[in-house]
């Protein structure tokens, strides 16, 4: 089989299903594929309605939340794909989307992973390539500290790179990413458990470069992102005591330093 599609929800039907309809009016002639949705933390059993969407698609149902990274590990181990896209609930794809990405990818034997171009639903262009954080990098962008480092920032965010065609980046925003399958078997076939929410695409990314393969942001390709940035709706300086996701984040760049310490964590792999 050529491309396994899976899907991560948590408790957003309504996006899920926008995102189904526009995987199944995708052109994917040529393309053998099957469509893996996980529903993590799910409230009931939607199976039937997915089903209307994408006949094959294949249901998995969890009453736990268990995560981005788990719940994508959950539909890898079923998926039968020589390649594997980590798709969003709130995304939608453009009809050439998929083609254009899996073209890409095996033609670039030393890529192992591809992202597109993601924009907001009004087709505002988003941020989704960066360089490796740094310790730091939280209070640039959440306090007004990043006044005073807005070249850092700036940095991090690769303002002063033409996105206009495919280029090498250290990280990819991870809401639609294209994967080699064998990539990821050499790095442990899957997202590393520890990061429930967030750093999860980080992570990924950093031990594919580790394990030789290059990460590449598509820019010619375009994915509709919703993005709602949960874990920054709240002030900076409130959001640790009132948003959970903005404790995971804090949680996850804990945990993500302490497991590359030792090594140049904002070393970027991007000249």
């Amino acid at each position: 089989m050529n491309l396994s599609i899976i899907i991560v929800n948590y408790r957003a039907a309504k996006q899920l299903f926008a995102c189904l309809k526009s995987v199944a009016e995708s052109d994917l002639s040529g393309i053998e594929y099957e469509v893996i949705v996980v529903d993590n933390g799910a409230i009931e059993n939607i199976e039937d309605q997915i089903k209307l969407a994408i006949p094959t698609a294949k249901y998995i149902y969890n009453k736990k939340n268990l995560g981005m990274g788990a719940g994508n590990n959950i539909g890898i181990k079923k998926a039968r794909g020589e390649y594997i896209m980590i798709l969003n609930h709130d995304t939608r794809l453009e009809a050439e989307a998929v083609k254009n990405m899996l073209a890409y990818i095996k033609r670039k034997k030393k890529v192992g992973l591809v992202a597109p171009e993601l924009v907001y639903p009004d087709g505002e262009h988003q941020d989704s390539c960066f360089r490796f954080p740094s310790f730091w990098l939280p209070f640039y962008r959440r306090t007004f500290i990043g006044k005073l480092f807005k070249s850092r920032l700036n940095a991090f965010l690769l303002k002063e790179t033409d996105k206009h065609m495919p280029i090498e980046v250290d990280w990819v925003m991870g809401s639609c990413l294209l994967i080699r399958r064998s990539a990821l078997e050499k790095i442990g076939n899957g997202f590393d458990c520890r990061f429930w929410m967030y750093f999860e695409d980080i992570d990924l990314c950093r031990q594919l470069w580790q394990a030789g393969y290059k990460v590449i942001y598509f820019p010619t390709t375009q994915v509709i992102h919703d993005h709602g940035r949960g874990s920054a709706k709240s002030p900076w300086f409130i959001a640790p005591l009132t948003n959970r996701l903005a404790r995971a984040h804090i949680i996850s760049w804990l945990k993500y330093f302490w497991k590359w310490r030792g090594l140049q964590t904002n070393k970027s792999i991007h000249k």
